[in-house]
């Protein structure tokens, strides 16, 4: 499965009365104020679809806290279920879906109709970024801070007009043509050229409690500055956001806390998951002459995982005398967490046999590549459920 970052245009229908108390002001909000509202908001229902990839992806997605989610993606027309909490994604869906993700057949054959999960921390080096968007930052909480420029990230991120003053004192930009959903008159906030993450321009309401309405960019609201764009990478998106009560933020982590609940013991992990595997090979002691038409490799395979139970490949390329004598691949597993095992794999190919042709002495050597295959890992729904709230 591939995953990048590139242009998202974020389009937010946003309910006025939604979100924490703020007190009327006289000018301009500032964008502190804005990410002030949005990190008290409850829930916040994202829907619309992005372009990534010649990929089409849908959303209807409810986000609460700090990363927690439930909803559905779609992938070109075909729909998966979604869970955020825990630093987890889960995803449940058709190997259609899987294939339309970029998986290969064989892994998405694999992966359809169980619940996989792609953001355990533990073991997945993507975290919670999906199709091009990194999901747990449509959060409240998590899209509130970074706005305020209280997550770590320096607030000159976004800046009104291309201006910032210094003193998170935001003033809007000239009026432009609204994004669809967007009502005449809100306020319009434009990332400089100079700001350290994704250029893009923000919409949001004047009345108060100045609600975010609209986000048209790279990447997605306060999302990371990315070089690598290019136009066959290119992600163009157009999704609304409603602002919830607190009644439909409760129901949000019940539907939630249901899901996980009926989770299995035990869910899948894609193949693209960054697993500690490792792998040893050992070669025959003598193969020469006509007796050698072929190379019996020893290979001990590593699952240096603490979580996850593996299958595992290891590829072993031989040479001798410093010429390349062909290939084997030996499969292992399933191995349990930080256990190990040995099986051979044969080197048939007829250049070994040339090799070692009318010689008493042959240097032969080998280089040895361990990689995932497939994994599960072991979840506890109760525990889960339990913090979803």
């Amino acid at each position: 499965m591939r995953y990048r970052l590139g242009i998202v245009a974020l389009v937010a229908a946003v309910s006025a009365t939604a979100g924490c108390a703020q007190h009327a002001s006289a000018g301009p909000p500032t964008m502190d104020q804005v990410g002030h509202t949005l990190a008290g908001d409850p829930v916040l229902h994202w829907t619309g679809s992005w372009h990534w990839e010649k990929a089409t992806m849908t959303a209807d997605l409810r986000t609460m806290g700090s990363g927690d989610g439930v909803g559905t993606v779609t992938v070109d027309g075909v729909t998966g279920r979604v869970l955020l909490h825990g630093g987890h994604l889960f995803v449940h869906a058709s190997r259609d879906f899987w294939r339309k993700t970029g998986e290969s057949s064989t892994d998405a054959a694999g992966l359809g109709t169980h619940w996989v999960d792609l953001g355990d921390p533990k073991h997945s080096a993507t975290s919670l970024l999906f199709q091009g968007i990194w999901l747990d930052q449509l959060a409240p909480r998590r899209l509130g801070d970074a706005l305020r420029g209280t997550d770590g990230d320096a607030p000159s991120c976004v800046a009104p007009g291309q201006y910032y003053t210094g003193d998170h004192t935001w003033k809007p930009a000239r009026a432009a043509t609204q994004p669809r959903g967007v009502p005449a008159g809100s306020l319009r906030y434009t990332t400089p050229p100079w700001a350290s993450c994704a250029p893009g321009t923000y919409w949001v309401a004047r009345q108060a409690p100045h609600q975010l309405l609209a986000y048209v960019g790279v990447a997605q609201p306060v999302g990371t500055n990315a070089d690598d764009h290019d136009k066959d990478t290119t992600v163009t998106s157009d999704l609304a956001v409603r602002a919830g009560t607190a009644a439909q933020g409760r129901s949000a982590y019940a539907e939630l806390a249901r899901d996980l609940r009926a989770l299995p013991v035990t869910v899948q992990v894609p193949s693209s998951a960054d697993v500690d595997l490792s792998s040893y090979a050992v070669l025959p002691g003598l193969c020469v002459g006509a007796d050698c038409a072929h190379l019996d490799v020893s290979v001990t395979g590593y699952n240096n995982s603490d979580r996850l139970t593996v299958r595992m490949a290891v590829g072993v390329s031989v040479a001798g005398d410093g010429k390349p004598g062909g290939e084997c691949t030996a499969t292992l597993g399933p191995l349990k967490p930080r256990t190990h095992a040995r099986t051979t794999c044969s080197v048939t190919d007829p250049r070994v046999a040339r090799i070692s042709a009318g010689k008493s002495s042959v240097a032969w050597s080998e280089s040895d590549n361990a990689y995932l295959l497939s994994a599960t890992e072991p979840v506890d729904p109760a525990a889960l459920a339990a913090t979803a709230h």
